[in-house]
């Protein structure tokens, strides 16, 4: 039997693996929305182990429609934009190319932001369920027409965030992303900064 075969057998086994996983753990999964700083939200995915202890398998940062809105560029036109942060900066720019290729009436759309899943839960689908989850909550509000994003991959060191930009393992791990959120419908788009959307479908 050919190499190529044996690998593709491999990867068919390890999908189904992980989709059993998924099922046998997906009555055990709980979904917690708390408010964080900057009046932001982080919807979390909590497991409830062997021993009916909580765990958490990761989160995501929710950026509401009022909030995005209010980082419309044209509020910042007579701010020196060198005493901005360069978080601040790189929010503005993706509200910009927002405005000009989905839509200007940004209290329509809601930011994601921060994914993050606990390494030990990695590989077995969890990410994909937690993204599904929170954008079906969000397109709940039917003031909701627009979720973006930017895939920008991030890790944990010591309880802080630190960006992987400029290491070696950025590259891989945004086309990772980029991967994941595509194959949950999100739309790449390229303008001044690189940023993905899905837009709502008709009749929800």
């Amino acid at each position: 039997m050919s190499r190529k075969i044996l690998l593709m057998l491999a990867l068919t086994f390890c999908h189904l693996l992980s989709a059993d996983l998924m099922q046998e753990n997906s009555s055990n999964i709980q979904f917690k929305r708390e408010k964080v700083r900057f009046g932001l939200e982080r919807q979390e995915m909590i497991l409830i182990n062997d021993e009916g202890k909580p765990e958490q398998v990761g989160f995501i940062v929710i950026t509401s429609c009022g909030q995005f809105s209010a980082l419309d560029p044209s509020i910042f036109a007579g701010v020196d934009k060198s005493t901005l942060v360069p978080e601040v900066l790189e929010l503005i720019d993706l509200v910009s190319s927002v405005k000009s290729e989905l839509t200007t009436s940004l209290g329509q759309v809601v930011l994601l932001g921060d994914l993050y899943v606990d390494p030990k839960y990695r590989g077995q689908g969890y990410a994909k369920l937690l993204i599904q989850n929170t954008c079906q909550e969000i397109f709940s509000n039917a003031q909701t027409n627009f979720i973006v994003l930017t895939p920008d991959p991030f890790e944990y060191e010591n309880n802080i965030q630190k960006t992987l930009g400029g290491t070696s393992e950025y590259e891989a791990k945004k086309d990772l992303l980029i991967k994941l959120y595509g194959s949950l419908g999100f739309v790449g788009c390229q303008r001044d900064l690189f940023f993905m959307y899905l837009k709502r479908r008709k009749g929800l």
